[in-house]
């Protein structure tokens, strides 16, 4: 679904902003970067987390654009 005007783009970046954007901080760069620290040492527990948080990235930027190419084929059959 999609909302026109400045109500949607503001919304969008609401989501995108802080929602999204604050839990992958919060996930990648406080707890697991923590957890990694307690185990591996700083110079350790940067590289690793920094290369989880590219992974689902990563996927992501693979996968996206051929999915969105089939399902936006599959709604124009539809119409």
């Amino acid at each position: 679904m999609r909302y026109p005007g400045f109500s949607g783009l503001a919304g969008m970046f609401l989501f995108s902003g802080l929602v999204t954007l604050y839990g992958e901080e919060l996930f990648f760069r406080g707890w697991l970067l923590q957890s990694f620290q307690k185990r591996l040492g700083k110079s350790w527990a940067v590289a690793l987390q920094a290369g989880l948080f590219v992974l689902p990235n990563l996927l992501v930027t693979i996968a996206l654009p051929p999915l969105q190419a089939v399902l936006f084929r599959i709604q124009e059959d539809r119409v």
